[in-house]
């Protein structure tokens, strides 16, 4: 069984949807107090900022938020 490429997801607060890191302005990448990453971008769609998004990887978009 195949389950594609994994693709790194982070959450936009303001559109309320999962993007692909790919397809977002990078701004930052860090880790918080437990190595989990975190993504600051800028949303291609909104044109808005979110801080500190956490990023989940998966060959397919996650589903809620």
């Amino acid at each position: 069984m195949t389950m594609g490429e994994l693709r790194n997801w982070a959450w936009c607060e303001h559109c309320f949807e999962w993007k692909d890191a790919d397809e977002v302005s990078f701004i930052e990448m860090k880790e918080d107090v437990y190595g989990k990453d975190l993504l600051t971008f800028a949303c291609d769609s909104c044109n808005k900022d979110t801080i500190d998004s956490i990023v989940i990887s998966s060959a397919t978009k996650p589903v809620g938020g």
